[in-house]
């Protein structure tokens, strides 16, 4: 049986090995499956990459947290990405259950644009969380789970 600590060193050694891959494609697979993980890690209920029946409908993977639902959008780009994902999730969130939240995740942050976007629309259901963020839930300084 694996113990915390080793669970947090082994999500932190593949964490390194993502920063290295120049296969964008095969990375992104990997990052939600390693989501997944580190969110089971955290204490949370987390579950990976699905496709839903409505169309454009790829997941990049859940998380239950206090009967609420949260879909993730996962992007791992070069530059700090555009309002577009956060279209995208917002939709999938507003077509979904009044206790499904969406959790859009950007390694490379958040454009100006995108931001600016967010705060144009009414009270939304939608988080953003950046490298910092998933490096503090990685270092055991944010757990998942409070309370």
């Amino acid at each position: 049986m694996t113990d915390e600590k080793e669970t947090f060193r082994e999500l932190m050694q593949r964490w390194k090995e993502f920063q290295g891959m120049t296969n964008h494609q095969g990375r992104g697979i990997r990052f939600e499956g390693w989501l997944k993980d580190l969110f089971q890690a955290a204490g949370l209920q987390a579950v990976g990459s699905f496709e839903r029946k409505d169309p454009d409908a790829q997941i990049d993977g859940a998380m239950h947290l206090d009967s609420n639902t949260y879909l993730l959008e996962a992007k791992w780009e070069q530059d700090p990405i555009n309002a577009d994902p956060f279209t995208k999730l917002k939709a999938r969130v507003d077509m979904s259950t009044a206790t499904t939240y969406g959790l859009l995740i950007s390694v490379s942050g958040f454009n100006s644009n995108a931001v600016s976007q967010a705060e144009r629309l009414p009270p939304i259901k939608c988080f953003y969380v950046d490298r910092s963020h998933l490096e503090a839930l990685l270092n055991r300084k944010l757990m998942g789970k409070c309370g």
